[in-house]
């Protein structure tokens, strides 16, 4: 089974293990990157908006989930 695991030390710095699934993750950022591109251009930003405007995005999706399953 693959699993990642994420630490911080008590300086707090951040420290993560990948433990089978290095290119399943390496895709996973290869598309993510590609998307944030995408929105830059899309929304004539530079690539630190484009990647505030998808977790606005994902933000919402996720809200309106739980909004779903509350009703």
């Amino acid at each position: 089974m693959s699993k990642i695991i994420i630490s911080v030390d008590d300086d707090e710095k951040v420290s993560v293990e990948y433990d089978g699934c290095e290119d399943n993750l390496r895709t996973l950022g290869t598309l993510h990157f590609a998307l944030v591109k995408e929105i830059a251009k899309f929304y004539n930003v530079d690539l630190g908006e484009a990647t505030f405007i998808i977790g606005k995005m994902s933000f919402n999706i996720i809200r309106s989930l739980i909004e779903e399953e509350n009703v």
